[in-house]
């Protein structure tokens, strides 16, 4: 009886995936309580970009609405509903920080509801949800870009929360190993490769202009 013995880095890969794909569906769960958190706690919404936060939540909205129009199996989907559902509460709490919850924001969200029934019932022609999943992409990117060159600009990061920020970089290095190994996919190694890189700066600068807050918060005392 023959028997296939598989080279020791292809086991070590085997039994590494369960434990990378484990975690990041841990840290998709959790990873916008602790910009929540700050945001609650500190009563200050200072630094976060709301034409980031808008754009991430209307691409998450498309992503999450395509696949259920689509009736892919509700499991290959579950983490953008989870991504979805913390960035309604984050939004929540940005919005009433900026005391922006008001009258006027019932036409936004008649025409966000209006969307999102058209494109579950796939009321609107294929071609064109086609086109709005394939915007996401690109539009993720201008989000996570449009929130760094606030930070950068400004030179202070405000409220923003390294922590939700570093959970974001590993989850999407995280995404760039399974793309490498398993499904050698170049438009999703691109996209994830991208999403790292911009994760990991925003990081970089949310710690760096928090550790210079400090220092000068010392030299005054």
């Amino acid at each position: 009886m023959n028997s296939t013995v598989l080279p020791q880095n292809e086991l070590d890969r085997g039994q590494l995936w369960p434990y990378l794909n484990a975690s990041v569906l841990a840290l998709t769960i959790v990873y916008k309580m602790p910009q929540v958190y700050t945001v609650v706690s500190t009563r200050s919404s200072r630094g976060i970009s709301m034409f980031s936060l808008v754009l991430e939540f209307v691409s998450y909205s498309i992503e999450m609405v395509y696949q259920s129009a689509m009736e892919y199996p509700f499991q290959t989907y579950f983490e953008i509903c989870l991504m979805w559902a913390q960035d309604v509460v984050l939004l929540y709490v940005v919005l009433e920080d900026r005391e922006l919850l008001g009258t006027q924001l019932i036409v936004p969200l008649l025409i966000y509801s209006l969307c999102f029934v058209s494109m579950n019932k796939r009321w609107i022609p294929d071609i064109m949800m086609y086109s709005l999943i394939v915007s996401t992409t690109p539009c993720l990117i201008i989000s996570k870009s449009a929130q760094l060159y606030q930070i950068i600009r400004d030179r202070d990061s405000g409220a923003v929360s390294s922590r939700t920020w570093g959970m974001l970089a590993y989850m999407a290095g995280a995404r760039v190993l399974t793309t490498v190994f398993i499904t050698k996919d170049l438009p999703m190694f691109l996209n994830n490769s991208s999403a790292t890189i911009l994760n990991i700066a925003i990081t970089i600068s949310v710690l760096y202009f928090n550790s210079r807050k400090r220092r000068r918060h010392r030299t005054r005392h």
